[in-house]
């Protein structure tokens, strides 16, 4: 729901819920071919973290294909950008693209969907 509220415009597509939770290099497998399966312009949002409650920077990169990948820097993105090279990478540090306030047991929800809704609005 905090993906499409902020962009309700976007098609949002559920790629999986069935990675082992706390899985990241699953969840890594899982993500590898997603970016040769969409359009430029895709904003690919993705979380998985080891443990709830972990802190973990978000980052947004966009590939050499031109799509944003949004998720945390742990891993996860790894081998979706080894098969897409990124051209362009940041950490999500602006308050102005997450849920305030942001919860400790829900930062994918609260960083990085919100940050990736926002992305698919148009917002840089």
């Amino acid at each position: 729901g905090v993906m499409y509220g902020i962009a309700p415009t976007a098609t949002l597509v559920d790629i999986t819920h069935d990675v082992a939770p706390f899985d990241v290099r699953e969840g890594a497998l899982f993500l590898a071919d997603v970016p040769h399966s969409f359009p430029a312009q895709t904003v690919i949002c993705a979380y998985v973290y080891p443990e709830t409650g972990t802190a973990t920077h978000t980052i947004a990169v966009r590939n050499e294909k031109g799509q944003l990948l949004v998720g945390p820097n742990n891993g996860l993105l790894s081998f979706a950008l080894d098969a897409s090279p990124a051209v362009e990478c940041h950490e999500v540090l602006s308050p102005d693209v997450m849920n305030q306030p942001v919860t400790p047991t829900w930062y994918g929800k609260d960083i990085v969907a919100a940050c990736a809704g926002h992305l698919a609005a148009g917002t840089d």
